[in-house]
């Protein structure tokens, strides 16, 4: 049958309507209701025009003639080609549709209501992507297009490698959150689905996605009925996101205004080889259980921009048994908002931790972990960070603020590996509950293997260092520059503490408590330049038996290094007048001084001046100084 422009545009839902006008006007062109009709037309001369006008499936077609027998049986759905009813193969001929632009995921027949499946077609329509001879010329796929819609899944990897080969750069995109992928955990069968999963087929790289939601869950819209409560039971750990696992290199995935919700793993990095340079820009996660798991026995590169972690019931970021490689993982920006699921309408299932470090194998080294300018929000009992396994790791938290909200104290940090480092630079830590944030480290090495908390200028609660303990006999704990309710007036650096057990040797052990305080380098240097110094906090009910000091080389400016109390009013121990070079010890004998009150009052400051009163000369910092208080 044949339609006048006008009526073939209103009957038409085309994606895209360029080759189509085109054709409208040239004049009268044939119009066909679907695939079917199309096919049943008898072969006509090469060039001969058609519109096909299916809902989802509309676009321009032109016969050629040849052989199409290849096209034909890679596109079994019709989604480019269509073989006439009188050779079915293609062997002489074909209708080829004219594709101005990217591919559309409807013209194989997906619905994308929601109800139907829409595996068969999204299979189909990735194994397009990377057929002809766009690919041939460009070492590159097409770009496939999802239009608005919910396309149910009940397959797993279907955006995979399924040729056999090293498939590169294809990229898929849609219209925002209106374009959803859903994994319907209800699929039969009880094995996980993954939108992503090579398996053992070689590597995908290169592969882009943007705009689009990948949802698990039992219904994928379920809003909360109340504020964030019931949202966990409508997980299902059968629905997954991504998973890297092919034998060789997958590298250069990138997504890009994507969102991720109702996902029991939304990433995992499984591989056997390197998985380098995975992106994220402006993502979100909408209650997810667990959100990147490193289980890659080689190297890895993660890096996020700006994302939004809503209602996290698991884990941020956690270590698997097999993580074992040299890597990076960095977040800039954005927001992580963590929940437990257990006060969420659901069954507590794991820890809900942003850095989940308890599994890794023992030589996971070499992967430094970096957020930088993010906000946390700590629900309930979930943590900042639980690492208990690997060696040689930094992870890092600069310019980050930390919010908790709980009403009993918790844990909302514990080190317990040798060799890792935390630090806490210039973040803001505060706690809007009624309970407190405790920290423990826990380590059982010798000076400078064991791990390392060091909280640098940050503004932190004023009973900190009353909230750290040291559960084993080694660690330590390096705080300097803080600010806020716990720093001292004019915001002094403070003195790096160490456990007792670890540097208090030689020390009589007086009910149970001795802790050893030690300078390192502090802004200018190793010891005090200025007349501020640095200083340390006892915790309350303290009793002061002995204050030393001891400093070794430095320069030969005139120095004198001093112990006291914050204000400067009382002195317990100074060395005599002299070069710096020289050497100084100071010793204050038996004080027997007991520390109440508030916490500004339970003060010591290790200082210097230059043996008149004056400031030391700038550059008098080369000296290694060391200073002990032993209380009880």
């Amino acid at each position: 049958m044949t339609l006048t422009r006008r009526d073939a545009f209103a009957r038409i839902a085309v994606a895209s309507l360029v080759p189509v006008d085109a054709a409208l006007r040239a004049g009268r062109v044939a119009v066909w209701q679907d695939d079917v009709e199309l096919a049943a037309v008898p072969p006509p001369t090469e060039g001969t025009q058609a519109i096909l006008a299916a809902p989802g499936r509309a676009g321009l077609f032109v016969y050629r003639t040849g052989d199409h027998r290849a096209q034909i049986a890679a596109d079994p759905r019709r989604g480019l080609s269509i073989a006439p009813h009188t050779a079915p193969d293609g062997a002489a001929g074909a209708w080829c549709r004219v594709v101005d632009g990217d591919l559309n995921l409807q013209w194989w027949g997906a619905a994308g209501d929601g109800v139907a499946d829409d595996s068969d077609a999204l299979a189909a329509a990735m194994a397009m992507v990377a057929f002809g001879p766009f690919t041939e010329r460009f070492e590159a796929q097409r770009a496939l297009y999802i239009p608005p819609g919910t396309y149910r899944l009940t397959r797993s990897g279907l955006l995979s490698n399924h040729v056999g080969e090293q498939r590169l750069s294809y990229r898929l995109y849609g219209a925002g959150e209106g374009s959803v992928l859903w994994l319907d955990p209800a699929a039969p069968g009880s094995d996980e689905l993954w939108f992503y999963d090579n398996g053992t087929i070689p590597r995908g790289s290169g592969h882009s996605y943007a705009n689009l939601c990948f949802a698990g869950g039992r219904d994928w819209r379920a809003l909360p009925p109340s504020g964030r409560q019931g949202l966990y039971p409508n997980l299902s750990p059968r629905a997954c996101g991504f998973r890297f696992s092919g034998p060789y290199y997958e590298s250069g995935h990138v997504f890009t205004d994507c969102s991720f919700r109702y996902l029991w793993q939304s990433i995992h990095l499984a591989g056997s080889n390197n998985v380098d340079s995975i992106r994220f820009l402006a993502c979100d996660w909408q209650a997810c259980r667990g959100h990147f798991l490193l289980d890659n026995p080689q190297s890895f590169c993660v890096s996020l921009i700006d994302p939004y972690v809503s209602l996290g019931f698991g884990t941020f970021l956690e270590w698997g048994p097999g993580a074992q490689g040299a890597g990076a993982f960095s977040c800039y920006g954005g927001q992580i908002v963590m929940a437990e699921a257990a006060e969420n309408g659901g069954a507590k299932s794991g820890d809900s931790l942003v850095v989940d470090a308890r599994r890794g194998a023992p030589n996971s080294g070499n992967a430094p972990v970096l957020f930088s300018g993010t906000r946390f929000e700590l629900y309930a009992s979930s943590r900042l960070f639980d690492i208990a396994a690997g060696a040689g790791t930094l992870f890092t938290f600069r310019d980050c603020a930390i919010l908790t909200t709980n009403t009993k104290p918790k844990i909302i940090g514990r080190l317990a590996t040798n060799y890792c480092t935390v630090s806490i630079q210039d973040c803001s830590i505060y706690d809007q509950g009624l309970g407190g944030l405790d920290w423990v480290i826990s380590c059982a090495l010798g000076y400078g293997m064991e791990g390392k908390l060091a909280v640098l200028g940050s503004i932190m609660p004023a009973d900190f260092l009353e909230r750290v303990r040291f559960e084993n006999k080694g660690g330590w704990l390096h705080v300097a520059g803080m600010r806020g309710a716990f720093a001292p007036a004019g915001g002094a650096p403070h003195i790096v503490l160490y456990d007792g057990d670890r540097f208090a040797d030689g020390f009589a052990q007086h009910a149970g408590r001795t802790i050893a305080v030690k300078a390192a380098r502090i802004d200018r240097g190793l010891a005090p330049d200025d007349r501020d110094g640095v200083v340390t906090q006892l915790p309350p009910g303290a009793r002061l038996k002995s204050v030393m000091v001891r400093i070794t080389g430095g320069s030969d400016a005139p120095y004198r290094v001093i112990v006291s109390d914050a204000d400067r009013h009382r002195v317990f121990a100074r060395s005599t007048p002299a070069p710096q070079n020289v050497g100084h010890f100071a010793e204050s004998g038996t004080l027997l001084l007991r520390f109440d009150g508030p916490p500004e009052t339970r003060r010591i400051r290790l200082w210097a001046d230059d043996g008149k009163g004056g400031a030391p000369r700038r550059g008098s910092t080369d000296a290694v100084i060391e200073a002990w208080c032993e209380y009880y």
